[in-house]
């Protein structure tokens, strides 16, 4: 595009009376429709190309596991098509293998590949569950429930249930339960019985996998044609024990209920919640991609406390976690640091240039912030606190085109041009040096687009706000300002006609002031650096030096990716192995306590309360699994609500911690968030189990030297 192209489009604008605000307006309309209509979150939209299959074997040991599922299924699904890395892990009960495709991956297809591969392997161990395959989607957590109580477990699920289907009625795209065991239905059969009979418990188990099904039977031909089927199918302890196991010669029945036990049970294993030593149901309330955060949020308060009232007295249900509002916190702290940041920079130019024109500079702000709103909603992007860091970054840049342009037609007419003549050529002589400096501004931030993987899709939000907004910025200043500058210096001509004003005496005042210093210690210190100018070549390089000397010397650390202050801590607790299930409850129950006690010190010596919500979970320590596993979640109060730090807060649970019989090892630390991993990932291959497991422990005794 030359030069003389773009030269006829700002004299156009600038001698229409209307197109450079109409298109203002339309700018600003649009904006606005764009801002009402870009969903809310706290991080961008995250697509992860990950595919888990998760098989349950339950009671087998974690080698039986590697040998009887890994081994089997690792084979077929290493080599299919864009898979990037394979891991597996076999744990006490269960095995996990976890498919990394490429970014570009077609993970529809890449779904469907696994599920046929899985499909075709027959040699899986009898007692293994079906394998479960699960394709990582995007839906966010905005705040998980607890419903806990003295009740029994069923009548807690059944409440669960019943809060699940009334948030999916509210609006709410997914529920997913947490601590909800599997209910089954147990038959204990009297062995003196089946001797009688001559059966065994294989001969019931197959009666009632042959009874206990629903099938088609095909069609009924005739007048009307007909379906039939069996249904048969019950889950109830009343239907089991119905099923005729045998008959006699004679006629007599026998049914499941009369040689054996039939009750309703739960699943064994599994992880299990408990609050102040009462079973608890967890609900994750989640929201798909294309949802509102603080809409879903809204919707979630709005209905728990209708369920409040619906509650039998010994049942409670609490919101924690919730998310939402720290999205709504950090969005607000946000809002709140760009409009200071607005303020200062009107107040500066109101300064430096005149009223009018700092004013209509400064009104070009929020038309190119709009302008980049609808960039944004075109772009699938969401107001989230990456994509406000950039517009926090890009705000006092975008005023910086319209300054120049500005200051220059206000020196223009000074020096005795009509303000037609100030706007126009103030437009033309600086366009192609303001479009390089702007086009340099974003040539700066367009590498970070070739980041790939996570960290890409979660930053890639600043380098396009930036990019965009510079742009929205750098057309308003060539094509809507100079009109308001010409309407403004004509203001000032007319203005001048007049009798001066406190306001007009006072500008005036400050005006030469301005000239004072620009003509007196600006000029000066110019001339001066020039005279010398190898004495400034020298200092800006020691300068440089100095801020490298910085950074080398670990003066100024480097952190990739800040972890914010941390408002969850986790207990994770090893219990001896085979220790009683009650023994670990009350030990849990003790724990629980003394967290509690440990918050009414810190309230006390304080006087800020600092935990929100505490529970337990036995069977599981971090990742890990397994019976004599459990873990502690506690909740802290908002970082920017409380003085006592996350660290300061953990060295005190550490010290009120009881010392109880059986209790092998307890560790306190913080949540992490951000990014994936941990700082340092050590991971050992290439061995069998025990080799790895004796030089897993041969690097932690040699890592415990370091601080």
């Amino acid at each position: 595009m030359s030069g003389g192209f773009l030269q006829g489009i700002i004299r156009g604008f600038l001698r229409h009376r209307i197109a450079a605000n109409l298109l203002a307006i339309t700018v600003c309309l649009l904006g606005l429709l764009a801002l009402l209509r870009l969903n809310t979150q706290f991080f961008p939209t995250v697509q992860i190309p990950t595919i888990f299959v998760t098989v349950t074997w339950q009671g087998a040991s974690p080698d039986d596991i590697s040998a009887g599922v890994l081994d089997v299924m690792e084979p077929e699904l290493r080599f299919l098509d864009r898979v990037d890395n394979i891991s597996s892990y076999a744990v006490e009960g269960s095995a996990r293998i976890v498919l990394e495709f490429e970014e570009s991956a077609d993970m529809t297809k890449a779904l469907s590949d696994v599920e046929q591969a899985v499909a075709g392997i027959t040699t899986l161990p009898s007692a293994a569950e079906s394998p479960v395959i699960t394709r990582v989607e995007f839906f966010e957590t905005v705040a998980m429930l607890a419903i806990h109580g003295e009740v029994d477990e069923r009548a807690l699920q059944e409440i669960a249930r019943e809060a699940r289907d009334g948030l999916l009625d509210a609006g709410i795209d997914k529920i997913t339960f947490v601590g909800k065991r599997a209910r089954e239905v147990w038959v204990d059969a009297d062995t003196r019985e089946l001797r009688r009979l001559g059966l065994t418990a294989d001969d019931v188990a197959r009666r009632i996998a042959a009874i206990n099904r629903n099938e088609p039977l095909g069609n009924l031909e005739g007048g009307a044609e007909r379906t039939l089927r069996t249904l048969a199918r019950t889950d109830r302890p009343e239907g089991i024990g119905a099923i005729e196991v045998s008959a006699t010669p004679q006629g007599e029945r026998v049914l499941v209920r009369d040689i054996a036990d039939v009750r309703s049970a739960m699943r064994d294993g599994g992880v299990r919640l408990f609050r102040d030593g009462n079973p608890m149901i967890l609900l994750d309330i989640q929201r798909a991609e294309t949802a509102d955060t603080l809409q879903s949020m809204q919707a979630t308060i709005d209905y728990v406390e209708d369920l409040r009232a619906g509650l039998p007295p010994n049942v409670s249900a609490d919101l924690f976690d919730v998310r939402a509002q720290i999205v709504d916190q950090r969005i607000a702290t946000l809002s709140s640091n760009a409009l200071q940041g607005m303020a200062i920079i009107v107040f500066v130019l109101l300064f430096f240039l005149n009223t009018r024109v700092a004013l209509w500079v400064a009104a070009g702000i929020p038309v190119a912030l709009l302008a980049t709103f609808v960039l944004m909603w075109a772009t699938g992007q969401t107001i989230n606190a990456i994509s406000l860091l950039g517009l926090i970054l890009v705000l006092g840049i975008l005023v910086d085109d319209a300054i120049i342009v500005g200051e220059h037609a206000v020196t223009l007419h000074e020096q005795g041009k009509s303000p037609m003549e100030a706007a126009e050529g103030a437009a033309m002589r600086m366009l192609v040096p303001v479009i390089a400096a702007t086009t340099t501004t974003q040539a700066a931030f367009l590498p970070v687009f070739m980041i790939s993987g996570v960290v890409g899709q979660i930053i890639m939000a600043i380098p396009l706000v930036v990019v965009v907004a510079l742009a929205a910025a750098l057309i308003e200043s060539f094509i809507v300002l100079p009109t308001h500058l010409r309407h403004a210096l004509a203001a000032q001509d007319r203005q001048r006609m007049k009798p001066a004003g406190a306001w007009t005496r006072m500008r005036r005042g400050l005006e030469r002031g301005v000239d004072r210093f620009r003509n007196g210690p600006v000029r000066r210190a110019a001339l001066l650096a020039v005279r010398w100018r190898y004495s400034t070549l020298a200092l800006a390089l020691g300068g440089l030096i100095l801020a490298a000397g910085l950074i080398a010397g670990g003066r100024v650390q480097f952190t990739f990716f800040p972890t914010p202050e941390a408002e969850f801590v986790t207990a994770e607790i090893r219990f001896a192995p085979g220790m009683a299930e009650e023994t670990m409850l009350a030990h849990l129950r003790a724990i629980s306590q003394a967290v509690e006690e440990t918050d009414q010190r810190i309230a006390a010596e304080e006087g800020e309360s600092v935990v929100v919500f505490h529970y337990a979970r036995l069977g599981q320590a971090g990742q890990d699994r397994g019976a004599n596993l459990a873990m502690l979640e506690i909740e802290l109060t908002p970082g920017e609500e409380r003085e006592m730090r996350t660290p300061e807060v953990i060295r005190n649970l550490r010290a009120g911690m009881p010392s109880l019989p059986g209790l092998d090892e307890i560790s306190v630390s913080a949540r992490r968030s951000g990014p994936p991993g941990a700082d340092i990932d050590v991971r050992l291959t290439g061995a069998d189990l025990l080799t790895l497991k004796a030089a897993a422990e041969d690097l932690k005794d040699r890592l415990t030297v370091f601080p």
